[in-house]
């Protein structure tokens, strides 16, 4: 009898919000492939065609807020405890370990991508661009989220939902049999010494369509337009870049940061693509001679970053957290200074002029991370988990 296998995710390809959902379904193909019968619990409504099966289920579509988190993780669990009927149950994003862990299952696996369980937020960042050392109430009022529109009441609010959630968020961590983390960096991070580190799982993004490269030296960063994920770092960057026109690939407020590329006089050289369709994300990487990931916020991993050196394009991404083991500097990249747009440029002007090595490099090391490398490791997982129940 075939082993059996429940993925429980909130999206799952092509409703792609993050990593998470990237991860599951290549992992849940490679179980397939290697004769486990899976089957994936998910929120999403628009369901691929796969060998496998998939159950849309609206109790994982809905995003409680965090001050009942716990009480609609409860219910949630009680709408799919009759469809799990497996070995092993394996969550892949914050809301689905909630999830599984209020369905008290005996052989369970949660995958962490980010740093929710110790903050409200996924990006653990003060609205100057430190670091905040912890989700303190004070630290709440004075410096934390991202953006300005938490005001007066809204404030309180999310102080309260913070405040709410961290505790819960954490404890569930203590209710799985196993903890994963796709980076050394997040098990230390969050002071989970018993998490089991499985790096991200990659297949390189096709291209969608032949495509005409831009003439002049461009670079590329695919992701969502924000604060944390340095989209402002990029824009002064060109200050120092003339010669080099951007490509920006993403949602978010476009509207204010295009404000701020005509105040500094680059915005004839940036390309507002906004969201684009997963399938098509590939493309958009051959656009570019450098590929670039300029966050603040402390990246888990970076899928963006993979992609890219998988192929063969030369990457730079900030010197902190989990990019900094995905790259090594000055051979499969570049890093540069977290937070600081001149070292962005200079960087930038680095792998621009090493692309061909760097992205020779880059696509080496990026097999390390195809599912025929990475899956393995979760069946060990997997069947360690199954042999000490038995």
């Amino acid at each position: 009898m075939k082993p059996k296998a429940v993925i429980v995710v909130g999206h799952f390809p092509p409703d792609v919000v993050g990593g998470a959902e990237i991860n599951a379904e290549l992992l849940a193909d490679f179980l397939h492939q290697n004769s486990w019968q899976v089957t994936v619990l998910t929120g999403a409504a628009n369901l691929p065609k796969k060998p496998y099966k998939i159950l849309s289920l609206p109790a994982l579509c809905s995003r409680p807020s965090l001050v009942y988190e716990k009480l609609w993780a409860t219910r949630a669990s009680q709408k799919i405890k009759d469809l799990v009927d497996g070995d092993v149950v394996h969550a892949f994003d914050v809301l689905a370990r909630a999830v599984v862990a209020e369905l008290n299952f005996p052989r369970t696996i949660a995958t962490i991508q980010d740093v929710s369980p110790v903050c409200g937020s996924i990006n653990k960042l003060w609205r100057n661009g430190q670091l905040c050392p912890g989700c303190s109430p004070a630290n709440l009022v004075k410096k934390c989220l991202t953006t300005h529109q938490y005001q007066g009441i809204a404030r309180v609010g999310r102080i309260v939902r913070y405040q709410t959630a961290l505790p819960y968020r954490q404890l569930v961590l203590n209710k799985f049999s196993i903890l994963t983390t796709v980076s050394k960096f997040l098990r230390d991070y969050l002071g989970l010494d018993r998490a089991i580190y499985v790096p991200d799982l990659l297949i390189p993004p096709q291209a969608a369509c032949p495509l005409v490269k831009y003439r002049p030296p461009t670079i590329v960063s695919i992701g969502r337009l924000a604060f944390d994920k340095g989209t402002d770092l990029i824009i002064r960057a060109l200050q120092d870049l003339p010669d080099f026109k951007a490509v920006l690939v993403g949602d978010g407020e476009i509207t204010r940061w295009k404000d701020l590329a005509a105040k500094l006089g680059v915005i004839d050289r940036i390309d507002f693509k906004g969201r684009v369709p997963t399938h098509e994300v590939g493309k958009y990487y051959h656009y570019g001679d450098v590929s670039v990931l300029a966050s603040r916020s402390p990246e888990a991993s970076s899928r963006t970053v993979l992609e890219a050196m998988s192929l063969g394009k030369a990457v730079v991404a900030p010197n902190f957290a989990g990019p900094t083991e995905l790259i090594t500097e000055g051979s499969t990249g570049r890093l540069f200074e977290r937070g600081d747009w001149r070292s962005l440029a200079f960087k930038i002007k680095q792998a621009y002029r090493e692309r061909v090595g760097l992205g020779e490099r880059a696509l080496l090391e990026s097999d390390r991370y195809h599912p025929e490398k990475v899956g393995p490791e979760y069946l060990k997982i997997y069947k360690k988990l199954i042999s000490d129940a038995t």
